[in-house]
Formats: structure tokens, C-alpha cells, sequence
């Protein structure tokens, strides 16, 4: 966020209104950014670990740009990281299991294509209904867990790509129209790092 020629980042909390609607978003902590300060992403997670301990029984789904990506290696505590991922990011399967050979271990498995191609290979599509921005529209989802080395490289994270349906309703285990994979804002990939944090893909 910019103001006056601040850089200021803001942590909200998402809470849905009891008369229903979009979600309002109440701004519950800030920093400044100093060009010799800590990083944006060093403020994020200081702010993060305050509200964790004002509120500890409480998990959390920490929502942020691809800026903030990398939170999702900080193993932030009862907090889920979702954000984005780009479209050619190298992605890899899981590393393979210790052996008793000498050397060090893999810490990559195969290399995988690229988020766009491997969601028009997919064939599991789930058509579920979301509250998006505060009306219910029906989605097709399809998900996986990837290993982002460059991003989270010792966690698994789970890349979500969800399609806009066109008027016509498609069957729940059909994939999606290749032309809608190819149009730039009709498909969307989100990733989850482990089970404290989360990512998403464009």
C-alpha cells in the first residue's frame, strides 16, 4: 500500500458480514517500510506472529499477492499462505525416499510441466459453488501437490486451479475447454505449502 509516498504493509482481517455479501476487510495491523529496514516480507511475518499470539487458538489463511509468496517457506504458526504462483514455474514431484547409498540425498523428484499444461492433461475436475466477492458462481476445481523447490524447498505445496464455467454446466469429471485454459483471465492456479501454509498460481 502507498500513501504520500509511504510504503506501508497492512494486515487485515476478513470477516463475513451477518446480513451476508462480499467480505469486509478491517485493517488490525501496519509497518512502514524503510528502504533500510526489514523487507516487506520480514514486516508481514512480524505482523502475522502478533496475531498469533493474541489470538492462540485460532488458524488462520494468510491471503497476499505473489510478493509475498515466499511466506510460504517461513512456516508461519496455525497459518495457511495463499498467494500466487506464476504460470512457468518449475515444478517437481516429490524428492524420492533416503537410500542407503552413499552421497547426498535428492532433494527434487522428476521435473513436472508447467501449471497451464498440467491442468489441461487433468481429468478429476470438482464443479463446486463459491462466494465470490459476495454472489455464488459455480467453478470447476482440480488440484495436486507439487514440490516448488525455488519457493518452499522443503515442503510440499498444493497447486489449486479453478476455471470460470461457461453458462453451459460441464460434468464434474470432464476437463475444462482447452480455449479457456488459453484465455488469460478465465483459469487460475493456487498453491498449498505443507500444512502451515498455502500459495496461488496465474
Amino acid at each position: 500500500m502507498f500513501a504520500r509516498g509511504l510504503n506501508l504493509v497492512v494486515l487485515t482481517v476478513g470477516l463475513q458480514p451477518r446480513w451476508g455479501g462480499m467480505t469486509i476487510s478491517i485493517p488490525v495491523n501496519l509497518r512502514l517500510h524503510r528502504k533500510d529496514g526489514p523487507t516487506m516480507l520480514a514486516l508481514a511475518a512480524e505482523m502475522m506472529a502478533e496475531l498469533c499470539s493474541s489470538f492462540p487458538s485460532t488458524r488462520f489463511v494468510l491471503c497476499g499477492d505473489g510478493a509475498y509468496v515466499t511466506l510460504a517457506s517461513n512456516h508461519l504458526e496455525r497459518t495457511e499462505v495463499v498467494s500466487h504462483m506464476r504460470r512457468d514455474a518449475a515444478l517437481y514431484e516429490a524428492p524420492p525416499s533416503r537410500t542407503n547409498r552413499r552421497g547426498r540425498p535428492r532433494k527434487k523428484g522428476a521435473r513436472l510441466d508447467a501449471a497451464v499444461q498440467l491442468a489441461k492433461a487433468a481429468t478429476s475436475w470438482q464443479e463446486v459453488e463459491l462466494d465470490w466477492r459476495g454472489h455464488k458462481v459455480t467453478k470447476l476445481l482440480w488440484s495436486r501437490d507439487v514440490l516448488w523447490y525455488r519457493v518452499c524447498k522443503d515442503a510440499m505445496v498444493r497447486l489449486v486451479v479453478v476455471v470460470t464455467l461457461p453458462v453451459m454446466s460441464l460434468t464434474t469429471s470432464s476437463s475444462p475447454p482447452t480455449s479457456r485454459c488459453h484465455r488469460k483471465r478465465s483459469s487460475r492456479s493456487t498453491l498449498a505449502a505443507g500444512p502451515s501454509s498455502f500459495a496461488t498460481a496465474r
